[in-house]
C-alpha cells in the first residue's frame, strides 16, 4: 500500500529501478562494471542517500571497499568503514537500518561513525549459494531531512540479492579464466623446453640411448 507516505509515482520509480537492475547486471560478467552500476542505481533510488560503497571479502579474510560513490562532495572521500555495522550485518545476513546513526545505541562503540557526521545510514549483505556472507551494501546520508525509512531496507535488500548473484557470477568467471591463462603459460612453457630437446637420438654405432623428460 502506499499508506506509508510514499507515494504511487514513487513506487513505480522504485520498481522500475529494481528491474533496470536486474537487467543491466544480466549483461555483464567483469566485477569492475557490475560494482558501479550498482551504486548508481541505489543513488537514483535513494535520492537523499550521499555517500555509497561496496565491502568485499577477501581470500585472506580482510574487508576492503571495492567502489565508493559519493554525491555532491567536494574533494577525496575515503569511506570510514564501521566494523561494528559491517561484521553485525555480515554475521547476522540480515540488513540493517539506522534512522539516526549518532545515536543509535546499537553502535556507540563504532569510531568511524563518531568521527563522521552520518545521520543515517543502510546495510545490506551480500551472500553467496550457500548463504555464507562476502560483503556488504552500505549507502549513508548526512542530511537530517533525508533519514532513510523501514521501507527503504527492503528495497536495499532487494537490490543486495540481486547484486549478491551477480558478483559471485563474476567472480567466478574471473577466477575461470585466471585459470585458463594460467593453463595456457603451463602449455606454452611445456612446448618451449619440449623445443629444446634433440627430435631423435643420436645415431652412434654401438650405442642405445633412453631417455626420459618431465
Amino acid at each position: 500500500s502506499v499508506g506509508s507516505g510514499r507515494s504511487a509515482a514513487s513506487l513505480r520509480a522504485e520498481l522500475d529501478a529494481l528491474l533496470k537492475i536486474t537487467e543491466s547486471l544480466r549483461k555483464t560478467l567483469a566485477l569492475d562494471e557490475i560494482l558501479p552500476q550498482v551504486l548508481e542505481s541505489l543513488f537514483t533510488i535513494f535520492r537523499s542517500a550521499d555517500r555509497g560503497f561496496i565491502v568485499l571479502k577477501n581470500d585472506d579474510g580482510t574487508l576492503s571497499p571495492r567502489w565508493v560513490k559519493v554525491r555532491n562532495v567536494e574533494g577525496n572521500y575515503e569511506p570510514q568503514i564501521s566494523r561494528t555495522i559491517i561484521n553485525q550485518v555480515m554475521e547476522s545476513k540480515q540488513a540493517v537500518l539506522s534512522a539516526d546513526a549518532a545515536d543509535d545505541a546499537r553502535f556507540q562503540d563504532s569510531e568511524s561513525l563518531n568521527l563522521n557526521p552520518i545521520r543515517s545510514v543502510m546495510c545490506a549483505p551480500l551472500t553467496d549459494a550457500d548463504g555464507n556472507s562476502f560483503g556488504v551494501l552500505q549507502v549513508d546520508t548526512v542530511n537530517y531531512r533525508g533519514w532513510f525509512r523501514e521501507e527503504d531496507i527492503h528495497v536495499l535488500f532487494a537490490v543486495a540479492t540481486q547484486a549478491s548473484v551477480a558478483i559471485e557470477n563474476a567472480r567466478l568467471h574471473e577466477k575461470a579464466l585466471q585459470q585458463r591463462a594460467i593453463e595456457r603459460d603451463l602449455e606454452l612453457a611445456d612446448q618451449i623446453q619440449r623445443s629444446f630437446l634433440p627430435t631423435r637420438p643420436p645415431d652412434v654405432p654401438g650405442c642405445r640411448f633412453f631417455d626420459y623428460y618431465q
